[in-house]
């Protein structure tokens, strides 16, 4: 994820001349710093005016502002990095948090970081509303029997500037129009991952279908309903069905949002998650203590198999779409599921033991719930529903995340809880922290 170089904006630097009494080899640090921000085109400006900046872009100063300019980026809200906050040989300088403390203090929305790495996440994170205006989420046949394509919902991404469009299975088929050295090469890429079962044309018409949703125009994310019948039957091609499961894998590496069944909320989530972040994600269904007996039915694992701590992922009878380089194994396998036939090809994957956190956003869109656990083993099970099972251990009991658990949809990556609250801190988005 960190290697995908997509522009996200401008960083407009400031401050240049008003610098010129500092040593030429502190505004050349200064310059080569902005090289670490390559997912943004910097634009150099003469003086110190914000004239021509608009009030959500990216400032960098090479000088510390004077009273007019620190009142403008109060005034106008810009978020800003400051150059002068290291050392010619590229260290923080002695008193930059007393710095940074001041032009807080004076109302300028300073973005500082020791590691450079990561200060370039929180500049990424200070524009996402920014990059996602007049973007959309696209639903093909939205689930309209579920919480998440209620008004209320809905208007949910209104703030941000995103559009949902519902466009029916038909568009889908669009896909069969792609033809690409591209698609080509992805399929020979998955076909050794294959088991004997799958044939390469069916590989190469779920990495279609995965290539048309990643190159949707201005699109952030993608859901699909995906266990309705009616849309399983046009989607088709002859003896096999092609699924949207290895497309949703590979997008979970894309920063190309993805949820299953219709829930564009999980799409949503997975963008916004990928971005942040710049790891690799997947949706799966979360099944804790307090739903047991309905899980233990469905998944035909007892809940005496568990810990109280414990919960399992799994959706679509395996942990989830799992992005290939997430997991630990994996390979393709059909998918096991009445709905689709026992047809279409799936990630069947296992995950490295370790820390996982796992995010969504919840029903009104206004707040993205995050709690984090350690995937202590996954379970080949060989049974039908819950064929492969990643156990989570919490550092709580699962009663205690069933209380305050927004939906049993979640996204899962690899890391911290408090990075990604920290970074949707950063992005003005309210952060929900199950602990």
């Amino acid at each position: 994820m960190a290697e995908k170089r997509f522009q996200v904006g401008t960083i407009h630097a400031l401050g240049r001349d008003e610098g010129a009494g500092r040593r030429a080899s502190t505004l050349s640090k200064s310059r080569t710093r902005l090289k670490y921000f390559y997912n943004f085109d910097v634009v150099e400006h003469p003086g110190t005016s914000l004239e021509g900046i608009e009030d959500d872009e990216l400032v960098f100063l090479y000088a510390f502002p004077d009273e007019p300019l620190r009142a403008q980026l109060v005034e106008r809200g810009n978020p800003v990095i400051c150059g002068f906050f290291f050392t010619p040989e590229g260290v923080f300088h002695t008193w930059q948090y007393e710095r940074q403390d001041f032009l807080r203090r004076c109302g300028v929305r300073v973005l500082a970081a020791d590691d450079m790495s990561f200060l370039r996440k929180y500049a990424l994170a200070a524009v996402l509303k920014r990059y996602m205006r007049e973007k959309r989420v696209t639903a093909f046949e939205r689930a309209a029997s579920f919480t998440w394509d209620e008004p209320v919902a809905k208007a949910g991404l209104a703030p941000f500037g995103v559009a949902l469009e519902g466009l029916p299975v038909e568009k889908l088929l669009d896909y069969r129009r792609i033809h690409s050295d591209e698609v080509e090469e992805v399929t020979d890429r998955l076909l050794p991952a294959a088991s004997r079962a799958i044939s390469r044309d069916e590989v190469k018409e779920a990495v279609r279908l995965y290539w048309f949703l990643k190159r949707l125009p201005d699109n952030l994310a993608v859901t699909v309903k995906c266990l309705d019948k009616g849309v399983s039957a046009k989607l088709m091609d002859g003896e096999f069905l092609v699924t949207p499961c290895l497309a949703a894998a590979l997008l979970g590496e894309e920063c190309v949002g993805f949820g299953g069944e219709g829930d564009w909320i999980s799409a949503f989530s997975s963008f916004v998650v990928q971005y942040l972040t710049e790891r690799p994600c997947f949706m799966t269904n979360v099944y804790p203590q307090a739903i047991h007996p309905a899980w233990g039915n469905h998944l035909q694992v007892a809940a005496s198999q568990l810990a109280e701590n414990q919960v399992v992922l799994c959706h679509c009878a395996y942990v989830g779409a799992v992005p290939p380089s997430l997991a630990a194994s994996w390979r393709l396998v059909r998918k096991m599921d009445l709905a689709h036939q026992n047809m279409g090809v799936m990630v069947d994957a296992t995950l490295a033991p370790g820390r996982y956190s796992l995010a969504r956003f919840n029903t009104h869109v206004d707040a993205m719930s995050v709690f984090e656990g350690t995937v202590s083993e996954t379970r080949d099970t060989g049974l039908y529903h819950g064929r492969v099972l990643a156990v989570l251990d919490l550092d709580y009991s699962s009663r205690a995340l069933s209380h305050h658990l927004v939906s049993h949809h979640q996204i899962v990556f690899p890391g911290s809880a408090d990075e990604l609250t920290e970074l949707l801190e950063v992005a003005g988005i309210p952060a929900e922290r199950i602990r």
